[in-house]
């Protein structure tokens, strides 16, 4: 019986450090795991902080669109606003034409009229002569001043047909920049 507790106490010291042994590897790989997760947590809230500044520059970028969409929509409304000037405008000088057109068929009328009575009057057809110079060159002052106006017209609708072509590529930047965004945002 002497020799068995010693040897008892040999077997419960081995055991008591193969125990320890089992315990210290089994804690290592804990440890090995744990500075794992700690690296990963950290890669996330780098990645996530990126992220976060990413959406707060995208929103940013929106706001910057939304500004210039809003200005776009003002230049529209502007635009409108000078086409429906120009459309009365031009009604104006519709109807301007048409009164001259009706003066000058009132002149000759006249003037038909006046000949039949006065053929034997030299005197009366000089002075009837007169009138038709002054009449045609007020016709030609005002046809001048319709060409003018017409050709004003027609240089403002070149510069709204050019806005608008602006307006048109704007739009399809803005579209084509907007399908980036979305397909960036599909890619997260």
């Amino acid at each position: 019986m002497n020799k068995f507790l010693p040897n008892l106490l040999i077997f419960f010291s081995m055991a008591l450090c193969g125990l320890c042994v089992w315990q210290w590897t089994r804690e290592g790989k804990l440890m090995t795991e744990k500075i794992s997760l700690h690296n990963q947590i950290y890669t996330n809230q780098v990645t996530i902080q990126g992220l976060e500044v990413n959406v707060k520059k995208l929103r940013g970028d929106v706001d910057r669109l939304e500004k210039v969409r809003a200005e776009l929509n003002d230049t529209i409304k502007t635009n409108m606003a000078t086409i429906r000037e120009l459309e009365k405008l031009a009604d104006k000088l519709t109807r301007d034409n048409a009164a001259l057109e009706d003066t000058i068929a009132t002149y000759k009328d006249a003037l038909d009229t006046a000949n039949e009575r006065i053929k034997a009057q030299n005197e009366d057809i000089k002075k009837q002569n007169e009138l038709i110079r002054e009449v045609a060159q007020q016709r030609d002052e005002k046809i001048g001043e319709l060409n003018k106006m017409v050709e004003e017209y027609n240089k403002i609708v070149k510069d709204y047909n050019k806005v608008v072509e602006d307006m048109d590529k704007l739009v399809a930047q803005f579209q084509e920049y907007q399908k980036q965004v979305e397909e960036n945002m599909k890619r997260r």
